[in-house]
């Protein structure tokens, strides 16, 4: 599926275009098929490893009290399946949007949104990335696995580009880097003020959006699960990111970690 002169321009008016149907029914299957195999793997608590791979996945607390996997990250290597879905359907539409002869897959997540899952309050992807000093430019491929509707917490925009609010950048309030330390939130007051617009789509739909463009989503009010992928490309200009950015998350969620748990207590006297 090539992009049309009208979706490049839709894109460089409201940074992000939607495509509806990207993906066949029987990608689809397949896709939904993996997915489900995806979260099967990554069915162990947090304090628990999957022996030879690389995945790293996250929970959250859900309304009942109960907590849920919410996320898995960097599968692409060890799934070809997802791989070929990331770089060889997706990549190329990545690389016409960023006027470039190529791009590189940068990061990739499943998201999970249980039924009372959490909102995603506002933010920009850009200052995060930047942080890291990897890749500066990225476009993102939202590849929707459920359907995605305001009642399950489907993703938010500003349109047009005109309407974006200067980019702050809030200073880390904390060491983890999944939560209160990164940079690219937007404040409340700012967030609240804004007319978001809900992109609501069908299985087998993408959105791909620019690395500073607005968005946040809402609560899963419900009763089922709403799966998304989330696959980051940069132009191959930049270089060949994906290895560094994961190895470096690694290092900093280790350290918030370590943070956490406070410093070692003394030996005890024999």
């Amino acid at each position: 599926m090539a992009l049309s002169a009208s979706d490049i321009a839709a894109f460089d008016r409201d940074g992000c275009v939607l495509l509806r149907g990207f993906l066949s029914a029987e990608e689809m299957r397949d896709l939904t098929r993996w997915v489900n195999d995806l979260q099967c793997w990554c069915a162990p608590t947090p304090a628990e490893q999957l022996s030879g791979t690389h995945y790293t996945f996250h929970h959250e607390q859900l309304d009942d009290g109960s907590r849920g996997l919410c996320r898995i990250e960097n599968y692409c290597n060890f799934h070809g399946g997802l791989d070929a879905i990331a770089r060889e359907r997706l990549a190329p539409v990545a690389a016409a949007l960023l006027r470039a002869p190529g791009a590189h897959l940068f990061k990739e997540k499943l998201n999970i949104k249980h039924p009372g899952g959490k909102a995603y309050a506002a933010h920009y992807d850009g200052p995060s990335a930047a942080a890291l000093g990897l890749a500066r430019t990225f476009v993102t491929a939202q590849v929707a696995v459920d359907p995605q509707t305001a009642l399950n917490g489907c993703m938010q925009v500003l349109v047009p580009r005109s309407a974006w609010p200067p980019v702050a950048m809030v200073p880390p309030r904390g060491s983890d880097p999944d939560r209160e330390g990164r940079v690219g939130a937007i404040p409340d007051d700012v967030a609240d003020a804004l007319d978001w617009e809900c992109v609501e789509c069908e299985p087998g739909d993408v959105l791909l959006f620019d690395h500073f463009m607005p968005h946040r989503s809402g609560p899963n009010r419900s009763r089922e699960q709403r799966r998304t992928l989330y696959m980051l490309f940069n132009p191959e200009g930049e270089g060949d990111h994906h290895a560094a950015y994961y190895a470096e998350f690694a290092r900093l969620r280790a350290a918030a970690l370590a943070a956490a748990a406070g410093p070692c207590p003394p030996p005890r006297p024999v």
